[in-house]
């Protein structure tokens, strides 16, 4: 790590981590944090990096909820028709809440369906990291019986379908 990596680690945890001095609220306020979440999002270009497994938590460290901001930032690569910045977009959502592909289902399908436009493997990509984080979390129920955390994620899926046409790349999801 070099001594500007070390700062914005340190900033990016101190400054916006769970245990910072900002609320989620607060932190996308901040001048820099922008500057600090485009520069976590130019890690994910690096898959070589020995850092690169780290990217996706720190930024979800740093996202504040992924607010607004946050999704604007990741957004301008979902929308710049280059490969590489899709599958980057959505490594770095791969640590994302088991909700979040229903909290955010407008952003989610806008990159599902760039990804497809790009190539087939690059939407297979998207989608794999997208339903990682979906389906992430611990699970307990009693045996013999569905998980409840399963019977939410499918009962949440049936109604965020409704939005969507039957066919297109979000609905395949």
């Amino acid at each position: 790590m070099n001594n500007e990596d070390i700062v914005m680690v340190s900033v990016a945890r101190t400054t916006f981590g769970r245990f910072g001095r900002y609320s989620n609220d607060e932190c996308s306020q901040t001048c820099k944090y922008t500057d600090i979440l485009e520069k976590v999002r130019e890690r994910a270009l690096s898959p070589k990096s020995n850092k690169y497994f780290w990217i996706p938590k720190l930024f979800l460290e740093i996202s504040c909820g992924f607010s607004a901001k946050c999704t604007d930032v990741l957004r301008e690569w979902t929308e710049s028709g280059d490969k590489d910045k899709i599958e980057a977009v959505a490594y770095l959502l791969k640590d994302a809440s088991a909700g979040f592909v229903f909290s955010h289902s407008d952003f989610v399908s806008e990159l599902l369906e760039n990804a497809y436009r790009i190539s087939d493997n690059c939407y297979l990509n998207a989608r794999s990291e997208l339903y990682g984080s979906a389906i992430s979390g611990t699970r307990s129920g009693s045996p013999g019986q569905p998980l409840p955390q399963d019977v939410r994620l499918r009962d949440q899926a049936m109604e965020i379908l409704k939005k969507f046409s039957v066919g297109t790349p979000t609905y395949q999801f």
